[in-house]
C-alpha cells in the first residue's frame, strides 16, 4: 500500500550525482559522426549540389542529398495516429524553407571530419523572396508550400497555397445578444513571442543494426512510438524492422514531441550497415527543434456594469513556421481550455489561424497553447475590472462556475 506513506523515488540519488545514462553515453565509440549542412537562405530551390571534392575528405563514409532520398510527405509531430498535423515535411527536399533548413547529411569518422567535408560541398541555389511576417503570410504572393504533394488526414482548413496551415473557427451560443446587453465593451490587442525551452539536453540520436538487420533507434524523445512510426515511414521499412529505445530526457518541455534528430543518423546506417549517432549543437537545437507559437490576439470583451461578462470575441493568428506540427491541436487546445474559462456568458466566438512562413517551425512546448491564450484572456479581464472599479478576483468568482 502506498498511501500515506513516503515512497522515495527510485532513481532519485542517482539523478542528483549525475549517475544516469543518456542516449549520447550509449552510442558505441566507433558510431559515425553525423552533421547536417544547413541552408543560408531563408527561401530557396536548390537548383545543384556538388559533392565530389567533400566526399574525398578522410573518414567520409556518407553523404546523403535530396537526390539521394525518395523525397515523401511526413509531419515530425507526434501526439496521436492519425496525426493532425499537415504532413509537410520531408527529412530532404529541393527546397529549403527557412535559414538553417537542411540540406545534406554528411558522415565521418569524426566531428572534425565531417564538418570539413561539409565546407567542400557547393550548391547553387535559386533564392527566392520569404515571407517572414506571419501577419501578412495569408494570400501573400510567396507561397511556402507550392508543392502538390503536401497533405493532411483531416479537414482542418489546410490551405497551403494561401499559407494556411490550419484554421478553427468556435461561435457558442449568442454573441450577439451579449454584446447588445453589455455596458462596457472593450477590444485589445496582444502579442506573445517564440520562445525555446533550451532543454539541458540537445536532441541527440544514435543508430544501429542488430544481429537480425532491424533498425534500433536510440533517441531522447518523449513519444517513441511515433519515432518509430515516422522513421520506417520516413525510409519506407516495415514497422517491425524498427526499434525505439528511449533512455533518460535530458529535458523536452514537449520539443521533443516531434521527431527532430533521429532520421538522420537511421537513414546512414541502413545505407552504410554502420552504427551511427548524431548530437546537436545548441545552435542547431534551436533550428531543429520546434519553439512555442507566436501569437496575435485580437479580443472583444463585453460586461455589464455590475461585472457580468456577457460576451467574448477572439481573433487569433499564429506562426506556424515553415513546418505545420501541432498547428492545429496547438490552436484548439487553447481554445478549449482557455475560452471557455468564463462559462456564464452568452456566447463566444472564435476565428484562429496557423500560418506558413519562411522560420523556424513551431510545435508543441509546455501548456501546448493555453499559455498563449491564457495571458491574452485573463489581461483583457484584468482590464475590464480595472474599468468597471472592481476587484479582479471578485470579477472572476461572479463569471466561473
Amino acid at each position: 500500500m502506498a498511501v500515506n506513506k513516503r515512497i522515495d523515488k527510485q532513481d532519485g540519488l542517482r539523478i542528483v550525482t549525475g549517475a544516469p545514462i543518456y542516449t549520447d553515453d550509449i552510442a558505441s565509440p566507433d558510431a559515425l559522426v553525423v552533421k547536417l549542412m544547413h541552408s543560408e537562405h531563408h527561401y530557396a530551390r536548390i537548383v545543384d549540389i556538388d559533392i565530389t571534392e567533400a566526399l574525398k575528405v578522410q573518414g567520409v563514409a556518407c553523404i546523403l542529398t535530396h537526390k539521394d532520398i525518395s523525397a515523401k510527405p511526413i509531419t515530425r509531430a507526434g501526439q496521436t495516429f492519425p496525426e493532425p498535423s499537415p504532413q509537410d515535411w520531408k527529412v530532404l527536399d529541393e527546397y529549403v524553407r527557412f535559414k538553417g533548413d537542411d540540406v545534406a547529411i554528411v558522415a565521418a569518422t569524426t566531428e572534425r571530419q565531417a564538418l570539413e567535408a561539409i565546407g567542400l560541398i557547393k550548391v547553387e541555389y535559386e533564392v527566392l523572396e520569404p515571407v517572414l511576417d506571419f501577419m501578412e503570410a495569408e494570400g501573400n504572393k510567396v507561397v511556402v508550400h507550392q508543392e502538390d504533394d503536401c497533405y493532411a488526414h483531416f479537414d482542418f482548413g489546410f490551405r497551403p497555397k494561401e499559407n494556411v496551415a490550419a484554421s478553427l473557427t468556435v461561435d457558442i451560443g449568442d454573441y450577439e445578444k451579449g454584446l447588445e446587453e453589455s455596458d462596457v465593451v472593450i477590444t485589445r490587442e496582444y502579442f506573445t513571442q517564440a520562445t525555446h525551452p533550451a532543454m539541458m539536453e540537445p536532441l541527440t540520436a544514435y543508430t544501429y543494426q542488430d544481429h537480425a538487420g532491424r533498425l534500433n533507434v536510440v533517441a531522447s524523445t518523449q513519444v517513441p512510438f511515433h519515432v518509430r512510426r515516422q522513421v520506417a515511414n520516413a525510409l519506407s521499412m516495415p514497422l517491425q524492422q524498427v526499434r525505439v529505445i528511449k533512455p533518460r530526457i535530458g529535458g523536452a518541455f514537449g520539443c521533443k514531441q516531434s521527431t527532430g534528430a533521429e532520421f538522420y543518423p537511421a537513414l546512414v546506417t541502413m545505407r552504410t550497415g554502420r552504427p551511427a549517432k548524431i548530437y546537436f549543437t545548441r545552435n542547431e537545437v534551436f533550428l531543429a527543434a520546434t519553439r512555442r507559437h507566436p501569437y496575435k490576439f485580437e479580443l472583444t470583451v463585453g460586461a455589464t456594469k455590475d461585472g457580468i461578462i456577457k460576451c467574448f470575441d477572439m481573433k487569433a493568428r499564429s506562426d506556424a513556421g515553415a513546418y505545420g506540427e501541432h498547428c492545429w491541436t496547438v490552436m484548439e487546445a487553447g481554445v478549449e481550455k482557455c475560452m471557455a474559462l468564463y462559462n456564464k456568458l452568452d456566447g463566444y466566438r472564435y476565428d484562429g489561424k496557423s500560418l506558413y512562413t519562411n522560420r523556424v517551425s513551431s510545435g508543441a512546448y509546455r501548456g501546448y497553447g493555453k499559455t498563449q491564450t491564457t495571458f491574452a484572456v485573463e489581461t483583457i479581464v484584468n482590464e475590464l475590472a480595472s474599468i468597471l472599479n472592481i476587484d479582479p478576483t471578485e470579477l472572476r468568482d461572479k463569471n466561473i462556475i
